[in-house]
């Protein structure tokens, strides 16, 4: 594998993802407000976050596109999608933002602009969000399991290689491999970035 773009996780649904790849290269040009720009440190239009939008321009051959998904969800300014959790209810109130849903195509949408951008043999890679039973709950977390659901579906239907984080960590609970619900502890990381990496090989072997 000569090269492997994997998007920033403060990329957290695949409108946002999509939107980035058919932009990337207009974003300065655009004029959008400063409140919006500046929406969360991690926001991808932040003007700090240089590294992320730099990366779709290198001259490089690229074999494998990886992207992680946590959430459908996102919220639209002016056809430009923002990421919810970074989206305060001040700036909801003030621009009328409400969430909105991604389609059930936006998986096949993604692996065509991929295709577009790197070539027909560059293959994409989308990460589940990590679907583990709860220690107080004994269950799933239903917002949690209805989405890798739904991920399994755009993914066989778009022919998109689908890694599920919870096959490598079935023998634990949420709140054992995430800190805070949110955030891999550092072990497991570490552990998940191995798996992760010889997935991805065996999908293009195979």
């Amino acid at each position: 594998m000569s090269g492997i773009i994997q998007f920033p996780p403060r990329l957290h649904s695949p409108t946002e993802i999509l939107w980035i790849l058919e932009n990337f290269e207009d974003i300065d040009e655009m004029k959008i407000p400063s409140d919006i720009l500046m929406n969360g440190e991690d926001n991808y239009l932040h003007p700090t976050i240089i590294e992320m939008r730099s990366k779709f321009t290198w001259p490089v051959k690229v074999d494998d596109v990886v992207i992680e998904l946590s959430t459908p969800k996102h919220v639209l300014w002016n056809d430009i999608p923002l990421t919810t959790y970074y989206t305060s209810q001040k700036l909801r109130d003030k621009y009328e933002l409400v969430d909105e849903l991604s389609d059930d195509t936006i998986i096949a949408r993604i692996k065509d602009r991929v295709c577009e951008l790197y070539g027909a043999n560059c293959s994409l890679h989308v990460i589940s969000h990590v679907n583990l039973k709860d220690r107080a709950l004994n269950a799933l977390i239903p917002g949690r399991d209805a989405y890798v659901q739904q991920l399994r579906v755009q993914c066989a239907t778009a022919e998109v290689h689908l890694i599920e984080p919870s096959e490598h960590l079935a023998a634990s609970y949420l709140d054992e491999v995430m800190i805070d619900a949110t955030h891999y502890s550092p072990g497991v990381k570490r552990i998940l970035h191995r798996c992760i990496l010889r997935e991805i090989k065996n999908d293009r072997d195979n």
